[in-house]
């Protein structure tokens, strides 16, 4: 690899990144530094990074949904050194910065979603007007965003993408910790013995769906099983809702609410007490949290509301899909595996093939060929 150096521009460091920009710290040293904002949620810190040149002293502002960055800036890079820039074009400062990049011969790679579950049409073509003008190289997280890009105006040797996934190596050591006769005693305590478990994980906002979710519990012949518990992993503004509703739904009994959670070993007992994971909105990253646990995902099916990394799910083999927003059905998917032992192990197995083909290092070595485009790019 030349030597040139690379900044990568985030509005925060989440923990899902960390293995990530690690990676990429291992292959280009001092040369790589990341620079965000000093939290990722609700006031948690942006995470450390061993081996990686960090600057977090840029937290964000949000007005009426524009957002601006305080403070960054090009400050030690000159023409021929690359940018990632974090695709979001409610972040004014970065989109500011992308500018400045271009017009001091700097590479520019556009980095993030070609779309999202809840991308508006008018956003979607901003976003693509911005990326044509400011952009080199183009980033995505999946193979299906790449081609979606393509189809859409980019030429295919400017298009890459990561294969986004999340560090699997915390949930292999948990899984390693948590012996069946550890499990066995963690499910008396939690009163789980002679249950079958749903669990569910995210940020409690409103469009992760949790209120579905506990619909379908109230509902037909899942009401009756009372047998069948839920644990909710997350906190958020929908809390309180989502505990009210529960009430109403006469679910008290039955859901655990367990609040945030960043510790694996802490998670890993309710994933691995689980016959399913359920996520009834528009799922992420958390598909490949369960399958790397090998959970099989039931959510919807509308590949057009959900996120990019949907593209993991396959119906029926890694998982269920159920028809969005109807809480009957849902409820009728969850009931038709349950209880089949044969069938859950089967789902399972293909979860636990499914998240191998999504590895770090495999995410490391895309993210790093898109950087050396760049470079070349920038160099042509």
């Amino acid at each position: 690899m030349s030597d040139f150096k690379i900044t990568i521009y985030q509005p925060c460091v989440p923990p899902y990144r960390v293995g990530l920009f690690e990676g990429l710290g291992r292959l280009y040293g001092a040369r790589l530094a990341v620079v965000a904002g000093p939290f990722f949620d609700r006031g948690v810190p942006s995470c450390p990074l061993r081996g990686v040149r960090t600057d977090y002293a840029h937290p964000i502002r949000d007005i009426g949904g524009i957002r601006l960055q305080k403070g960054l800036s090009l400050a030690g890079l000159q023409k021929g050194d690359v940018v990632v820039i974090c695709g979001e074009p409610r972040n004014l400062t970065l989109m500011g910065l992308a500018v400045r990049a271009r017009l001091r011969g700097l590479g520019v790679l556009w980095w993030g979603h070609h779309k999202t579950a809840t991308s508006k049409p008018w956003r979607i073509a901003v976003r693509l007007f911005l990326t044509r003008l400011l952009a080199q190289d183009v980033l995505c997280y999946t193979s299906e965003g790449a081609r979606w890009m393509v189809a859409h105006g980019f030429a295919a040797d400017h298009v890459f993408f990561t294969g986004n996934t999340i560090d699997a190596q915390p949930i292999k050591d948990a899984i390693a910790a948590w012996t069946p006769e550890k499990l066995a005693a963690f499910r008396q305590e939690n009163g789980l013995a002679g249950k079958k478990v749903l669990v569910f994980c995210s940020a409690l906002r409103p469009k992760v769906r949790l209120d579905l979710l506990l619909r379908a519990l109230a509902t037909g012949r899942l009401a009756a099983r009372t047998d069948i518990v839920l644990a909710v992993i997350g906190a958020g503004e929908m809390e309180a809702e989502y505990r009210r509703l529960a009430q109403d739904l006469d679910l008290a009994s039955r859901v655990r609410w367990l609040g945030a959670m960043q510790d694996q070993m802490a998670m890993a007992p309710w994933f691995l007490s689980a016959e399913l994971f359920v996520y009834p909105g528009s799922i992420g990253l958390s598909i490949l949290h369960a399958f790397n646990y090998g959970l099989p995902v039931v959510t919807h099916g509308n590949a057009a509301h959900q996120m990019p990394e949907f593209e993991a799910m396959k119906d029926d083999v890694n998982g269920l899909c159920f028809a969005e927003g109807d809480a009957a059905d849902l409820a009728g998917k969850i009931l038709s595996v349950v209880d089949d032992g044969p069938k859950l192990a089967e789902l399972s197995r293909h979860a636990r093939e499914t998240a191998a083909q999504y590895t770090m290092d495999q995410m490391v070595a895309h993210f790093a060929a898109a950087i050396e485009a760049t470079r070349r790019d920038c160099e042509g």
